[in-house]
């Protein structure tokens, strides 16, 4: 029936609950039910009607609509975008439920099959089996000794609880109904103890040996090779080829020592392995050759397959692989196994030997060349009369050739760095040649042929081989007593020196021989072919200085470029050569002289110093004790005589006779040689005569007619 509008909105109101009664009047008391509305009853109808809408208005409100009905298709493009995002994310949950409740019914089945084996645990308690019997048993488990292990330890748990109640004992009865038969004399936590401890025990062995394959299955060299022909490696195991050694092959000059150790090295994928590898001791080194080293800090560059393409020294027969680059606990590193391979060396005679090396008188350092470097510097070697040596040897009287890598003693005598560094920071970069096998041309990794070896004869095992770098491409090298600091460019080979330190060769410096005590050097690019003395140190050498001799105590000397085939005495030291100053023999005692450019083909006597050189002079022969001379630029052809000393040639110099000085009382001194003066040519000179021992200084000159005048500008005034 027809309610009131007041009724209907008690009933109707926020909060309320109609009846369907209520309800039903609500329906039937719309006033259009049974008739038309009538516009009155409308609110503000009429007034709306009878008004006016503007045009303007109008435009406004379809602009408005326009603009609400294009922010509601933007809402709704973004209302599906993130239902599409619910549902996505509801069917990963649903995908993430199954899986979770796929593990779920897989543990169910588990406990199912563990609830299953219970009276077998039952009957072993009570038989008292032995553990190769429980193992046994417990197998059908899928060797779950942890769950198992839990399972004794909560029944032991429960019979040391101190709770007594009626509820425990109750308990306890149905404890002991299950485990029927086990009498007094055993005590059930002590046989649940054993067992804990046999099942520990055993599941702790398995782990160890789970452990011990993941840190290198143990495999022959043939085995491993085997296994990867046929993709049977796994990914990211380690392979630990217990039969590893270095071998040499293809070259005469080299072997291996044959010391053993283990390579492990790890699969990327079925059929291939990393060539980054590890060393490990070996249980084959029964007398502890690597005893006192750290191979787990090696680090080993290993290439499974024995190819000779790659590496010169590869045996295609015998070989086991190739180790092309090692880095021992030390820093040394090189590219081969530098603690296997020996270096041929043989007995060397020669000048050089017994001039410069005999004055150590050490027959260890008489092995010098290899057959290869045969004939270098005059020096011959005795190829029936050899000793096989490591990259870094320790000599002593060649009674004891050991790897002075190896050797990490320290003398306690002493503190200093000297007498505790051994051989360590070596760096040497591989050398390439082309070999060429089957008609093809391979650029192919060789060994290098370098020895270092040290023995101090007064401290022990004190050796000093440390920080020295090799460029690519360097080999045959020599170097004994001591040799530290040094830096070789790229393409250094031929190069012997012995007490050899603090050098730095450029590019390209081959035949170069250096005497003891050779240090603080810097030699320019294509430096080769020259014999440095004893006691050569801190000079530096230009570019392409060849075919060069030099004395004893040379040292403080700078080169420049093309300076080459001179030979210097003794004592030859603070000087500067200019540019292309060749062809030139020094005397001994040549001390701070500056040579400018081009000077060449001339011949110093002894006691030659603080002379000062201009460019273009050559072809000049000076006497002994001729020192403080100057001489200009294009002086050439001209002789000093002996006890010459604070001369100035100026430019244009030559073909002079200089004469005057007896002995080293009686010089001849203080004298300006002007420009242009000359004699006709190198056969018809120009005599000079000047007085012995003068304090006053003389000028030389050559008049308008070509006359000699000598006159002392002071007595003018």
């Amino acid at each position: 029936m027809k309610r009131s509008i007041a009724q209907l909105k008690e009933w109707f109101r926020r909060g309320k609950y109609p009846t369907e009664s209520q309800f039903r009047d609500w329906l039937e008391s719309y006033v259009h039910k049974d008739e038309t509305v009538p516009v009155s009853q409308v609110e503000d109808l009429p007034r709306l009607l009878n008004g006016k809408f503007s045009t303007s208005r109008g435009e406004s409100v379809e602009r408005e609509a326009a603009a609400l009905r294009l922010k509601f298709d933007r809402h709704k493009e973004d209302a599906d975008d993130e239902f599409e995002k619910i549902e996505n994310n509801r069917q990963a949950l649903v995908a993430e439920d199954e899986r979770q409740q796929g593990e779920i019914d897989a543990q169910q089945a588990q406990i199912n099959t563990a609830t299953g084996q219970l009276e077998t645990v039952r009957k072993l308690l009570h038989s008292g089996a032995s553990w190769t019997t429980v193992k046994a048993a417990f197998d059908v488990l899928g060797g779950n000794y942890s769950s198992l292990w839990a399972l004794a330890n909560t029944v032991k748990t429960f019979l040391e609880a101190s709770d007594t109640s009626d509820a425990t004992i109750n308990r306890w009865q149905e404890l002991e109904s299950f485990l029927q038969g086990i009498t007094d004399t055993d005590s059930l936590t002590g046989l649940l103890e054993t067992m804990k401890q046999e099942i520990g025990t055993a599941y702790l062995n398995d782990l160890r040996k789970t452990a011990d394959e993941l840190s290198g299955i143990p495999a022959t060299y043939a085995e491993l090779v085997e296994r990867r022909a046929r993709g049977g490696m796994l990914p990211g195991t380690l392979y630990r080829i217990t039969d590893y050694e270095t071998m040499v092959a293809n070259d005469p000059e080299a072997r291996s020592a044959g010391h053993p150790f283990d390579v492990v090295v790890m699969a990327l994928d079925e059929h291939t392995l990393s060539e980054r590898a590890w060393a490990m001791h070996s249980a084959r080194d029964a007398a502890g050759y690597f005893g006192k080293s750290k191979l787990e800090a090696w680090q080993v560059w290993y290439c499974l397959d024995n190819d000779d393409t790659r590496f010169q020294w590869a045996d295609t027969t015998r070989g086991k692989g190739v180790i092309y680059r090692l880095i021992d606990e030390w820093g040394n590193d090189c590219p081969y196994d530098f603690k296997n391979v020996q270096f041929k060396r043989c007995n060397t005679t020669g000048d050089f030997v017994d001039n410069v090396v005999d004055d150590a008188d050490w027959p260890n350092t008489h092995y010098i060349l290899s057959p290869s470097m045969n004939g270098q510097a005059d020096m011959t070697a005795d190829e029936t009369d050899y000793k096989w040596l490591y990259t870094f040897t320790y000599l002593e009287q060649m009674q004891d050739v050991r790897d002075a890598s190896l050797i990490n003693e320290v003398n306690a005598d002493f503190e200093s760095a000297y007498y505790n560094k051994a051989c360590n920071c070596n760096e040497m970069q591989a050398y390439y040649i082309g070999e060429f096998i089957d008609d093809t041309t391979f650029a192919t990794q060789a060994l290098n042929n370098i020895v270092l070896s040290s023995y101090d004869e007064e401290n022990g095992a004190a050796v000093k081989m440390y920080g020295n770098k090799w460029g690519a491409g360097c080999f045959n090298m020599t170097f004994h007593e001591h040799c530290y600091g040094n830096s070789f460019g790229v393409n250094c080979y031929c190069l012997i020196g012995f007490k050899l330190y603090y050098n730095t060769f450029g590019n390209d410096c081959d035949g170069n021989t250096f005497g003891n005590g050779c240090w603080y050097n810097t030699f320019g690019n294509s430096c080769g072919g020259n014999t440095f003395g004893n006691d050569f140190y801190r000079n530096t050498f230009g570019n392409s200085c060849v075919g060069n001799t030099f004395g004893n105590y040379f040292q403080y000397n700078t080169f420049g470029n093309s300076c080459n085939g001179n030979t210097f005495g003794n004592y030859f030291r603070y000087n500067t050569f200019g540019n292309e100053c060749y062809n030139n023999t020094f005397g001994n005692g040549c001390n701070y002289n500056t040579f400018g450019n081009d000077c060449d083909g001339n011949t110093f006597g002894n006691y030659f110093w603080y002379n000062t050189f201009g460019n273009e002079c050559y072809n000049n022969t000076f006497g002994n004790d001729c020192d403080s001379n100057t001489f200009g630029n294009s002086c050439g052809g001209n002789t000093f005589g002996n006890y010459l000393q604070y001369i100035t040639a100026g430019e244009g110099v030559k073909y002079l006779n200089v004469t005057g000085g007896s002995d080293v009382k009686h010089f001849v001194q203080n004298a300006h040689i002007l420009n242009g003066t000359s004699g006709k040519d190198s056969k018809n000179l120009l005599t000079v005569g000047l007085p012995e021992m003068s304090t006053v200084c003389r000028y030389v000159g050559q008049n308008t007619a070509g006359v000699l005048k000598i006159w002392v500008p002071a007595d003018l005034v």
